[in-house]
């Protein structure tokens, strides 16, 4: 008799927990809160001139050291390392003269910086970059 009072008011007790944990507010869907923090992060267009340039020039010595590591780390020979670096200087011209024409009027359009997005990509080794930057 007891253990059957015992298993029934063990029954009823997870039912109910159960049954308030169902009934809770789950809170913002997960597309929700991913969009709420995508949001929270994207850019703002337009952006000012001088901040966007900044940023190009950031990411631009970014590259340039990663560049210089590789070639010291992987100890390239002199020719192929200037060759390379030449390379390197020719697409930060072009990035230069992509970032020339979005700031020419004081502000960045989220278009003129897509723009300078993929003159950037175009730097990239890899030819998988280099095609969808021709699309």
């Amino acid at each position: 008799m007891f253990r059957k009072l015992a298993v029934a008011l063990a029954l009823a007790l997870s039912t109910a927990s159960l049954t308030s944990v169902a009934l809770a507010d789950p809170g913002p869907a997960p597309a929700a809160a991913r969009a709420a923090k995508r949001a929270k992060h994207e850019k703002k267009f337009p952006i000012e001139a001088a901040a966007f340039k900044k940023h190009v020039d950031a990411r631009i010595e970014k590259v340039k050291a990663r560049v210089e590591k590789h070639i010291a780390d992987k100890k390239v020979p002199e020719d192929k390392a200037s060759a390379i670096r030449a390379k390197l200087a020719e697409g930060i011209a072009k990035v230069n003269a992509e970032v020339g024409k979005a700031t020419a009027d004081g502000s960045v359009t989220k278009d003129e910086a897509k723009q300078v997005h993929l003159a950037m990509r175009e730097m990239r080794p890899h030819k998988k970059h280099a095609k969808k930057s021709d699309a």
